[in-house]
């Protein structure tokens, strides 16, 4: 599971790469990458009994859908 190499990044919100370092990036597409990957797999359920939660500016069904999938997969 991903938690452990997740902690730098932590409550850390993404609005804008041009808050992130290098390596911080690097980390985010790798652990993207990774959860992908996995994300059909019954193990990994990174957030089974967590909520998610989308705030937008603007309505956007296809966005509001696609991360609505994407945390389902994930748990």
């Amino acid at each position: 599971m991903i938690s452990k190499n997740m902690s730098p990044l932590k409550k850390k919100n993404l609005i804008t790469l041009l808050d992130y370092s290098e390596d911080e990036i690097d980390h985010l597409i790798t652990t993207a990458k990774d959860l992908k990957r996995k994300r059909l797999v019954d193990e990994n359920k990174v957030f089974l009994n967590k909520t998610g939660v989308l705030i937008f500016e603007k309505p956007s069904l296809r966005t509001h859908i696609s991360f609505e999938t994407a945390i389902y997969e994930l748990g």
